[in-house]
């Protein structure tokens, strides 16, 4: 771009800045960097004329290759979900559901609706399960966490008197631990 003639005087305006692709990616260049040093090495008179046709294969592999996740998150057309699959599954967000169960502390969200999940490990309409699930949702953005079925559920209940153990126990050596922290120098970052 320069001067108009209609505006001779006009200092000619930079093309606009793309957001992500501002050039090649640093691998690319890199790629290429490591070609043409590896090039140069080989082109001495004492490389092999073995390593010289490796370094003309090296040259046109890395030249024609791109790297398909230039986004900085990772990749712009991948999930962004980060967690295992469950065995459990459920349609999210729930067509279907009872009434929202908000957890006291920790703001999570609970709620019971249909789920399936395929007992022989085989997917198909003939091996698919369907049954009622405890469904559990973060608080802030309502991502759905994990599911529990009926089953599970009876064997969480009948480890509740374990768990009020364990917890009393670890309160009993609350005291304890706040005595240690007390003798730890305490720095501000």
């Amino acid at each position: 771009r320069g001067a108009s003639p209609d505006f001779p005087c006009q200092a000619p305006t930079p093309p606009p800045r793309r957001r992500w692709r501002t050039g090649r990616p640093w691998c690319a260049m890199w790629a290429q960097a490591v070609a043409v040093a590896a090039a140069r090495r080989l082109a001495s008179p004492t490389a092999a004329a073995g390593e010289a046709s490796l370094a003309a294969s090296l040259t046109s592999a890395t030249s024609s290759q791109r790297r398909w996740r230039r986004h900085p998150k990772g990749g712009r057309y991948t999930p962004t979900y980060h967690h295992f699959p469950t065995e459990v599954k459920l349609d999210y967000p729930p067509k279907d559901r009872s009434e929202l169960i908000k957890l006291p502390d920790s703001k999570r969200l609970l709620f019971v609706a249909n789920g399936w999940w395929y007992p022989t490990g085989e997917k198909g309409k003939k091996n698919k399960h369907i049954t009622p699930v405890l469904a559990f949702a973060s608080r802030n953005k309502h991502n759905h966490m994990d599911s529990f079925t009926l089953e599970e559920m009876k064997v969480f209940e009948s480890l509740i008197p374990k768990l009020q153990a364990q917890f009393k126990e670890v309160k009993k050596t609350i005291a304890e631990q706040a005595v240690g922290d007390a003798t730890l120098p305490h720095v501000c970052r």
